[in-house]
């Protein structure tokens, strides 16, 4: 018996002191990857533009060409399935490591995720205590779990990412393609749709525009595109819309929802591609989005928008659509 108790302590130690090793290891070698939230919680990412929010926000406001056609520089925290919550986690980690930024960008429908799941960003728990308190909140047996085997918060598709960036660097995460005809058929066919918001979220805006107000840091709180077909299926929108407004403390939500008709600046119903991109950018230019952080000179070695650019290519008080522009009337996103 005592040979048996022996040999499971042994067995016990040398896992334990195992799965330590190789969970140091692990945290070496992502501590070397150049992947955006590393780079953040490693101090290396200080930027004059930080966005937030879930894939929407992930895949409308890419770095490279913000830099092309403002001039400065941005790191999009913005990634599917994150929450307001983890938002407000990832807002203050990121503050308390590079500096406040100039301006925050949160895109408002990460409302809608659901804030008890962290998803990949458990990962980031030994960097983040924030991260860490939300994972024990909402998955304690998780959460204690990770903390007996510290390998366990690397069993996740996040580890992967980091490790292809410590060779790659990143890019801009902007989806190539088009609608399908047979995926817009499908749209059509939806039935409607009660957009949503959780009370954990909720807070967590408040909070978020508070935090940012004391330290006089810009909010922009906004609503990307939806197409067309998946907009009209909303039964709710100005109602979610005017609580959005409320909690925002005063500050405007910059409402793009509907702002453009052509299906062929759309990868899904959700999600503009990359022509989509560049055209919103455009638009939010023209209307003073980013005049806080403009860089002096108005125009780069890309030049986005024209000095003329015609006020009617916005939507403005009278109601123009900017999906009604011709071509001739946008410059070029160039390299």
């Amino acid at each position: 018996m005592g040979k048996v108790l022996a040999f499971a302590a042994i067995f016990v130690t040398l896992l334990l002191a195992g799965d330590r090793l190789a969970a140091w290891g692990l945290q070496k070698l992502v501590a070397r990857s150049q992947d955006r939230y590393v780079a953040m919680y490693e101090g290396r990412a200080k930027a004059d533009i930080v966005v937030l929010g879930n894939s929407r926000a992930d895949n409308h406001f890419p770095p490279e060409m913000m830099a092309h056609a403002l001039g400065v520089t941005t790191v999009n925290l913005g990634l599917g399935g994150v929450s307001t919550a983890l938002a407000e986690a990832l807002m203050k980690d990121y503050i308390e490591r590079n500096g406040a930024p100039k301006l925050i960008v949160l895109e408002a429908t990460v409302l809608e995720v659901d804030p008890s799941v962290i998803g990949d960003m458990m990962i980031f728990t030994s960097y983040s205590p924030r991260i860490a308190d939300l994972v024990k909140g909402n998955a304690p047996r998780l959460y204690y779990t990770t903390r007996v085997f510290k390998l366990f918060q690397y069993n996740n598709e996040m580890l992967w990412r980091l490790l292809y960036h410590v060779w790659k660097p990143p890019f801009d995460r902007v989806h190539s393609g088009s609608m399908t005809p047979e995926l817009l058929e499908e749209i059509r066919k939806r039935g409607d749709y009660h957009m949503t918001s959780f009370a954990e979220n909720e807070a967590a805006l408040r909070r978020m525009v508070d935090y940012a107000r004391q330290r006089d840091i810009p909010v922009r709180i906004v609503v990307t595109p939806y197409l067309k077909e998946q907009f009209g299926k909303f039964t709710n929108f100005p109602t979610w819309k005017a609580k959005v407004e409320g909690l925002a403390r005063g500050q405007r939500v910059w409402d793009y929802s509907h702002s453009f008709d052509n299906p062929a600046l759309f990868r899904d119903s959700e999600h503009m591609n990359s022509a989509g991109t560049t055209r919103l950018l455009q638009v939010m230019v023209h209307d003073g989005f980013y005049d806080e952080v403009r860089a002096a000179s108005k125009t780069t070695h890309s030049v986005l928008v024209r000095s003329d650019y015609a006020p009617s290519c916005g939507r403005n008080s009278s109601g123009n659509n900017p999906s009604s522009c011709s071509s001739s009337e946008f410059a070029r996103y160039g390299k």
